[in-house]
Order: C-alpha cells, then structure tokens, then sequence
C-alpha cells in the first residue's frame, strides 16, 4: 500500500528492504493487539530500533542520526496498514502512562511519534508540506493535556 507516486523518505529517497518494511508492520499490528501500556512502549521502541537499521547505508555501517529518524519513521507509518490504530495507541500511552514515565527514552520516542502522526494527519497536499506551527486547536489540545497532567502533582508535590 502506501501513498500513490511515494518515494523513500530515508537518505536519498532510500526506503528499509521488505524485510524490514514487513517487519515493522507486523510489530505495528501486534502494538494495537497488546493489552499492557508497557509491552505497548516496547513494543514501540522495537519499531524504533527497526527504522534506526533501515537508516544504516549499507551493511557493518552504523545507522544515520536522529534528523534522519523522523522522515524515516513518518514514511514507515504512511506505509503502514494500521495507522489509525497507532494512532490510537500513541494517544492513549500519552494519555496513561505517568509523567515520570513519559522522561527517558520511552517518553522521547512516544514524543517524537505523536510529532510525526500529527504532521501526517495535518499533512496539506496542496501546499505539499506539513503546516510549520502548531494550529490554535492543537495548541489548545496540548496545553489542556498539560494541565490534565501536572495537576495532580500540583496537589502532591513529591518527597525529596
């Protein structure tokens, strides 16, 4: 599947092989199919190892930076035949998962995927890119789900 005419978003244009294309979206599949936030983040973080190899040039070559991760890792979920339920899964870990949770690797990763599903949800073909800030109802969105979050530990400051 993917989109019409779609060329890899890796170095180049260059996509992962099929292999690894196949790969990724079998974790995909068994992400939406786990029922435990934690098997969902790794989970999600074995995608993310995924598309980090797909980024290596060749073979015994370390895998490009992070400023390539983003591009590689949008183009995997504009291929993928379960986007609107990762979609689904992205949201509710930001939703559940703890702020402490939300620091760290998992919480860097789970960032950068709400960042690259948002920019294909509000993708403008028109235009033929991504909007370059955030709209008044996604700022809004995002500054409500702040305080949904830190408001409990307003009442509760931790002990030190």
């Amino acid at each position: 599947a993917g989109p019409p005419g779609a060329q890899g978003a890796g170095p180049e244009g260059q996509s992962p092989a099929p292999a690894l294309r196949s790969r990724i979206h079998e974790r995909l599949a068994h992400l939406h199919a786990a029922c435990a936030p934690r098997r969902k983040v790794a989970l999600l973080l074995e995608v993310c190892r995924d598309v980090y190899t797909g980024l290596a040039r060749g073979e015994n070559q370390d895998p490009l930076g992070a400023d390539a991760f983003l591009p590689a890792l949008t183009e995997e979920l504009i291929w993928s035949p379960d986007i609107g339920e990762t979609q689904l899964d992205v949201e509710f870990l930001m939703e559940l998962l703890d702020p402490d949770e939300l620091r760290g690797e998992a919480g860097y990763y789970l960032t950068t995927w709400f960042g690259a599903l948002h920019h294909i949800a509000h993708y403008q073909p028109e235009t033929d890119r991504a909007p370059r800030g955030l709209s008044s109802e996604a700022r809004a969105s995002l500054h409500q789900w702040h305080r949904r979050r830190t408001l409990h530990r307003k009442d509760h400051p931790r002990a030190q």
